[in-house]
Formats: C-alpha cells, sequence, structure tokens
C-alpha cells in the first residue's frame, strides 16, 4: 500500500483492506463470548462463571491500554503498522483459542 497524506483519497484497495481488517475484527472480538457454553460445558472445557469471566480481563486491559497509547504509537510508528500489529495480535489470540482445544484434559494450560 502507498503512503496517504492527510489530502489524498484512499484507493479502492486500501479502502476493501480496511473493510476486511474490520470484518476479521470483529469476528476476533465476537468469537469469544459467543464460545461461551463450549467454554463452560462440563464435556469440554469446564470453566465456571468466575473463571470465564476473568478470561476477559486482559482483554480488557489491552484495549484499555491500547486506546490510551494509540495516538502516540500511530504518530511514532504509522497507523498502517499499529493496525497491522492489532490484527497480527487477533490472529495470535484465535491460534492459542484453537491451539486451546488440544490440552483439555489440562484445564490449567487451556
Amino acid at each position: 500500500m502507498r503512503a496517504i497524506s492527510a489530502g489524498s483519497p484512499a484507493s479502492r484497495a486500501e479502502t476493501l483492506t480496511i473493510y476486511a481488517a474490520g470484518l476479521v475484527e470483529g469476528n476476533v472480538l465476537v468469537t469469544f463470548p459467543a464460545a461461551s457454553t463450549i467454554f463452560t460445558a462440563a464435556a469440554s472445557y469446564h470453566l465456571s462463571g468466575s473463571q470465564y469471566g476473568a478470561m476477559f480481563v486482559p482483554q480488557v486491559i489491552t484495549a484499555i491500554t491500547a486506546s490510551l497509547a494509540g495516538a502516540g504509537l500511530s504518530g511514532r510508528l504509522g497507523g498502517k503498522r499499529v493496525c497491522l500489529a492489532g490484527l497480527i495480535l487477533d490472529l495470535a489470540s484465535m491460534g492459542l483459542l484453537i491451539a486451546s482445544r488440544f490440552v483439555l484434559t489440562n484445564q490449567a494450560a487451556a
């Protein structure tokens, strides 16, 4: 992607990329809460309500921290890099969710 100056309009490809990134982000943010029955079911993760709720503490802390640091990071690194870093971290969180399926017998690791 080319760098966009403040006054230049985004190309169609850039606009579609941002929309696709928003779709990915939305899917990541919806997947964890939507999987609540899987996380709390006795046949799978068997988490208590408190354990399930505690899963969201890092997400909330990270969201607040990223919101506070986002403008500064964007100024130093550029908006594209900050957006890509967020998408990479979302991909990592989904990978960890998938990987946790393979350690269901060890609740502490899952």
